[in-house]
């Protein structure tokens, strides 16, 4: 008996038959969804891990959350210095605060992130000074569960897709994927 597979697992085994063998049928790659956290905790997250290790990042995280719930406010609330102190770089507390003082009074539109398509979301995420085409990425992927967001100019994108080409002969066009391009990734 065929065994069933996600729609998107079957669109990427048909478009690339070469590598559906690295599709393991005791675990179908999983459906990308919309996480329960925040919008403003989600670009603290985001922002807060960029250029540094898991680890590093969980406890700068950590570290800035139990600040934030022992005076009573959300991570995004604090002032850059006391960021700074928790161990953010500058820039970093100073796209924090920036965006949370933003989301403060521009909620609704904020709010209306996962619903817009991904090149409206991104072009909305960019005008944000600390914000770009990663960082939409990210959020489009992890944090809205958007099916079809392909950020080729990533470098562990780049890189992944040059292991599957040097492992097993393949280009990898994304285009192909469409409209499961984000399942690519994970």
């Amino acid at each position: 008996m065929k065994k069933e597979h996600p729609v998107w697992e079957d669109h990427l085994r048909e478009q690339y038959p070469e590598i559906a063998k690295i599709f393991s049928p005791e675990a179908p790659l999983p459906r990308l969804y919309m996480r329960c956290t925040s919008i403003p905790l989600s670009v603290t997250q985001v922002v807060a891990g960029q250029m540094l290790s898991k680890k590093a990042a969980d406890t700068i995280l950590d570290r800035v959350e139990v600040r934030a719930k022992a005076e009573n406010r959300q991570p995004w609330e604090l002032e850059p210095e006391v960021l700074r102190e928790l161990g953010l770089s500058k820039s970093k507390a100073a796209t924090i605060t920036s965006f949370g003082e933003y989301y403060r009074n521009n909620t609704a539109e904020i709010e209306a992130w996962p619903s817009l398509k991904y090149g409206e979301l991104k072009k909305s995420i960019c005008t944000h000074k600390g914000l770009g085409e990663w960082t939409a990425s990210v959020l489009a992927l992890y944090h809205f569960g958007f099916e079809d967001v392909f950020p080729d100019k990533d470098g562990i994108i780049r890189r992944a897709m040059g292991l599957v080409k040097e492992k097993y002969g393949l280009a990898i066009d994304p285009a192909k994927a469409k409209p499961y391009r984000s399942y690519l990734e994970i």
